[in-house]
C-alpha cells in the first residue's frame, strides 16, 4: 500500500511579473483562470501513473493544520476559467486566435521547465490545458540549477516545484509564502500583509486548535489571491529485501537509511 508523502507539488506565479503578478482583481482573475485550466487529476493519474493524489490545500496530510475536510474551491474548471478571462477583458483583440491582455498587448504565459522526459510531459499537459482556454504558452527549458538561480533572482514568470516538509507543522509550508522570505524560500515573492500577520501570530503560539484555525485562514488567503497552483501530494511505494533490518520510511527524517542494517547471514542464504 503506497504512503502519502508529507509534501506539496505546486506551480508558483511570480507576483512581481508584469503579466501574471499583482494583487488587483484582474491579475488575480488571470492567475485563477490559469490554475482552473490545469487538471491535477490527469497529472496524478496519467503522468504520475496514479502515484499521487490531488491537493486541496497547501498543507499535506500528516502536518499540523491539515484538515481533510477543507477545500479551497474548484481546482479544475475550464468553463469557469474562460468566463473569468472574458469578464476581466482577456479576450482576442487582434483576431489571431489567442487571448490578449486588457490593454491589447499579447498575453503569453512562460512555463519554466527542465529538459527531462517527465518534465516534458508536464509541459505538454500545461500547454494543452492553456490552449483550451485560449492562452498562448511558451516553454523556457533550462537545466535545474540555472532555473533555480533565475528563480531566486525573480526572473521566472512561473515554475513548478515540490516541497517535502522537514517537520510536521504547517509553518514549514507557509514560510514559502511569507513575505519577508522573498528572494529566499518565497520564490514567487507573495507579499500580503494579512497573510504575514497570521504567519507571525501562528509562529508565536504552541500547537492548538486556534493555531490550526489560523493555518486554515491562511489557506483561504492562498485560495483568494492564487500565488500558487496546487497540483498533488505524491505517493511512495517502499520495497525492501527480507535481509534488511530496521528500515522504516519516515515522513520527516529524510536520512533514515543510516538506521538500517543488513543481516549478512540471511542474505547469503538467499543469494548463493
Amino acid at each position: 500500500m503506497p504512503s502519502i508523502e508529507a509534501d506539496i507539488v505546486y506551480m508558483y506565479y511570480n507576483l512581481k511579473d508584469p503579466v501574471v503578478g499583482g494583487y488587483t482583481p484582474e491579475k488575480v482573475a488571470l492567475r485563477r483562470a490559469i490554475s482552473l485550466a490545469y487538471d491535477a487529476r490527469e497529472d496524478a493519474s496519467v503522468i504520475r501513473n496514479g502515484m499521487a493524489i490531488e491537493a486541496q490545500t497547501p498543507l499535506p496530510p500528516g502536518v499540523l493544520g491539515y484538515d481533510e475536510r477543507f477545500r479551497m474551491g474548484p481546482q479544475y474548471d475550464p468553463a469557469r476559467a474562460k468566463a473569468l478571462l472574458d469578464m476581466f477583458g482577456y479576450v482576442d483583440k487582434d483576431g489571431d486566435g489567442w487571448r490578449d491582455l486588457p490593454d491589447g498587448k499579447p498575453l503569453v504565459f512562460t512555463y519554466a521547465t527542465s529538459p527531462s522526459q517527465a518534465e516534458r510531459l508536464f509541459a505538454e499537459l500545461w500547454s494543452k490545458s492553456l490552449a483550451a482556454i485560449g492562452i498562448r504558452m511558451e516553454v523556457l527549458s533550462e537545466k535545474w540549477p540555472d532555473l533555480r538561480k533565475k528563480s531566486k533572482l525573480g526572473k521566472l514568470q512561473s515554475w513548478q516545484l515540490a516541497w517535502n516538509t522537514d517537520y510536521p507543522d504547517g509553518e514549514n509550508v507557509y514560510q514559502l509564502l511569507y513575505g519577508p522570505n522573498c528572494g529566499s524560500s518565497n520564490d514567487g515573492c507573495f507579499q500580503l500583509p494579512a497573510f504575514d500577520r497570521l504567519y507571525e501570530k501562528a509562529a508565536s503560539m504552541p500547537p492548538s486548535e486556534e493555531r490550526t484555525r489560523i493555518y486554515q485562514e491562511m489557506a483561504r488567503l492562498v485560495a483568494v489571491y492564487q500565488p500558487w497552483k496546487l497540483t498533488v501530494h505524491r505517493l511512495r511505494n517502499q520495497f525492501a529485501q527480507p535481509w534488511v533490518i530496521g528500515w522504516r520510511r519516515h515522513q520527516f527524517i529524510h536520512e533514515a537509511l543510516r538506521y538500517a542494517d543488513i543481516d549478512l547471514e540471511a542474505r547469503a542464504k538467499v543469494i548463493k
